[in-house]
């Protein structure tokens, strides 16, 4: 009986370490979701853990980085970069993020980049102001950026569905948890009564024992 009890208290625990590591995958994915479909809404690199990603749409980089490629983007210290270094910065007069390569370093610390297909060197110079990150990997990803490009509609749809989806699950989840947790409290509150009444049962058998007793003692 002991040893069922045992087995019993401990899958409970790992029900619940269980539980609580789930949550917690379900939360940090609603949150990676909402600041992704807010950050690429507003035509930002949502960035996650020191890293960025984001799809190539211009052939500024070409043979280097062709248009549909996927790039990742480190949080990389500003001070540490290099010429020669691809980065990411952002264009303030045409609001969109600039992908090229670090062409020359002037004394007061400003960067010139230049893409690898054109001709001249940017006319923007970058600071830490409006520099983002330094590119550590590019390439096709197996079409990941293509499909990106094209069918981004598409995504926004399915990550507002997904997020959706999660929404829906924790609150059934939530409420399911509630119930069985009534329930039990419940069954705890009636096998409670159900002792107490027995014991009650037993007092007032007990007591009519006594007094039987007592008064055959006294007949005789």
């Amino acid at each position: 009986m002991d040893e069922t009890k045992k087995i019993k208290k401990k899958r409970s625990a790992l029900s619940i370490i269980l539980e609580v590591i789930a949550d917690l995958i379900i939360g940090l994915t609603v949150v990676l979701l909402i600041y992704g479909t807010i950050s690429i809404s507003q035509n930002k690199m949502p960035k996650f853990f020191g890293y960025s990603f984001s799809t190539v749409v211009s052939p500024s980089m070409e043979p280097t980085i062709m248009v549909n490629d996927c790039i990742i983007v480190k949080d990389f210290e500003y001070d540490d970069l290099e010429v020669g270094d691809i980065i990411v910065y952002y264009n303030d007069q045409e609001k969109i993020n600039v992908v090229h390569r670090i062409y020359s370093i002037n004394e007061d610390s400003t960067i010139v980049t230049k893409g690898d297909n054109n001709h001249s060197v940017d006319t923007i110079p970058v600071s830490k102001d409006n520099y983002i990150g330094k590119v550590v990997k590019y390439g096709p990803f197996l079409g990941l950026g293509k499909i990106t490009t094209n069918f981004k509609n598409l995504i926004f749809f399915l990550i507002v569905v997904l997020f959706l989806y999660i929404i829906v699950y924790e609150m059934i989840n939530i409420i399911k948890i509630s119930k069985e947790k009534t329930k039990l409290e419940l069954e705890e509150k009636n096998k409670a009564l159900e002792e107490e009444r027995n014991k009650e049962l037993e007092r007032i058998r007990e007591e009519l024992k006594e007094e039987i007793l007592k008064e055959k003692s006294n007949n005789e």
